[in-house]
């Protein structure tokens, strides 16, 4: 009988995980950001009870960022976690892992004084740029809130001013908000960004709403067949002769700045053109898929300029030079790892004969 009842407990265990390991197990898991802010309310609204229960919605916001610990997976984001009013940091930046970040999380009040202890969510917002320029690559804050705002500025201006400062910045909300203009400010500062908007209470009720919130936040499922989509190599446009890419390390992310290590290849560049004055070249940006594609297109210009300035201070006339950017829609390779990324980072220097010589 107790060997039944063993392996009747043993298959209930089982299933049960089974039933919560719900990501493929032919998908990749990668980050869709590099850098986090959780901004976490502390005002009075947070110490009364929510929707007129019995718990307050302290007690909710706990319970919930601790079930999000459980569930992020370690891809190696920077993060930080911010609390007011009064505002302070409790963590970060650092490197999120769930054991470091768990105690702060259960170290969170659950009561705490409700009169004269007012909400300033504007300051407090406009207040996570302290932690948002340490910060390279892609930002989002995770504010969890009721909405209310009693105290300071306007907190969808400054939201407004942090989209405006980042521009690859998602402010993602999960709303303990019990009153209509509490949730029409959070889905107001999550929708400039075309960001997400959870309920609190559905991520506590729903696995499967807390897991999507965290998927389309987080981190992505990525199939393993897609992971080795490799694009065939671009044709040479007509009057190409020969095409330069600027190699690795390419571009770091978010960045136009030239590395070190591309010197060699534009000074091979520079040669190339004072010894042959029929040559002319056409520098094209190219960046990979993370971001706005409106954003991205700028960063893709910013780069093939980098490298424009970098000749016309070696003596390339810039009369032999024209500047393009593609921004994402030209990828040499599939952006779906994290590998294939970073080579879309990329300039291309086409060399041209030059006509009407």
């Amino acid at each position: 009988m107790k060997s039944i009842m063993r392996t009747l407990m043993l298959l209930g265990l089982v299933m049960g995980l089974s039933l919560c390991l719900t990501i493929p197990a032919s998908a990749k898991i990668i980050p869709r950001v590099t850098n986090f802010v959780i901004l976490v309310d502390q005002s009075g609204s947070m110490f009364m009870n929510y929707d007129k229960g019995n718990r307050t919605k302290a007690a909710l916001a706990k319970e919930i960022l601790l079930k999000m610990n459980e569930r992020i997976p370690e891809l190696g984001y920077a993060g930080s976690v911010k609390v007011f009013t009064p505002t302070r940091r409790l963590i970060g930046p650092e490197t999120y892992s769930r054991a470091f970040f768990r105690p702060h999380f259960q170290a969170l009040p659950t009561e705490g004084k409700v009169y004269r202890n007012l909400t300033a969510l504007g300051p407090a917002i406009s207040d996570t740029d302290n932690v948002l320029q340490l910060f390279t690559g892609s930002r989002m804050v995770v504010l969890v809130s009721d909405g209310r705002a009693t105290e300071g500025g306007d907190p969808v201006e400054a939201a407004k001013a942090l989209y405006a400062k980042y521009p690859n910045l998602c402010i993602h909300v999960v709303s303990l908000a019990d009153e209509d203009k509490g949730r029409e400010v959070l889905k107001t500062i999550s929708g400039m960004g075309n960001c997400v908007y959870a309920e609190g209470s559905d991520l506590l009720s729903d696995p499967t709403a807390l897991q999507n919130f965290l998927s389309q936040t987080f981190y992505e499922e990525i199939p393993d067949e897609a992971l080795v989509a490799i694009l065939p190599p671009p044709a040479k446009p007509p009057g190409t002769l020969e095409i330069i890419t600027i190699h690795a390390p390419y571009f770091d992310f978010d960045s136009a700045e030239i590395n070190a290590d591309y010197i060699p290849a534009l000074d091979l560049v520079v040669d190339k053109l004072a010894s042959n004055p029929n040559l002319s070249i056409v520098i094209e940006g190219h960046t990979d898929s993370t971001g706005p594609a409106e954003y991205n297109q700028k960063l893709s210009e910013r780069r093939a300029q980098a490298v424009q300035a970098y000749l016309l201070k070696k003596g390339v006339p810039a009369d032999r030079m024209t500047v393009i950017g593609w921004g994402e829609s030209r990828p040499r390779i599939s952006n779906l790892t994290r590998e294939g990324r970073a080579a879309n980072r990329r300039v291309e220097i086409r060399v041209l004969e030059r006509t009407g010589q």
